[in-house]
Formats: structure tokens, sequence, C-alpha cells
């Protein structure tokens, strides 16, 4: 969870950056992120039959 030091330090750091620049760093971050997510997507397996019909109850 972002606290509020945390948050500060964060937009102390960023302070004087233009619009473009944030977008730029925005978007390298949704990159990484949305490549993270698909590398996870793609190592969930089905479970057992027995999860399944107990997650149905």
């Amino acid at each position: 969870m972002l606290n509020e030091e945390k948050a500060k330090l964060i937009l102390e750091t960023m302070q004087g950056i233009t619009y473009l620049e944030w977008k730029k760093i925005r978007r390298i971050i949704d990159i990484y992120f949305e490549s993270e997510a698909t590398i996870q997507e793609n190592k969930i397996q089905l479970a057992s039959p027995k999860v399944i019909v107990d997650l149905c109850k």
C-alpha cells in the first residue's frame, strides 16, 4: 500500500517533470506490468476437479 511518506517521496522526486515525460514513464510502467501479468497468466493451470466442484458449492 502506498503510504503518505512513500507518496511524498515519489512526488518530490518527480517534481518538475513535464507532462510528456510523465506519459512516457507511465507507458513504460504499463508495458512492464502488462508483460508481467501475461507471464503469470500463462502459468495458471486449471485446478483439480475437486477444487472446482468445491468452489461451485
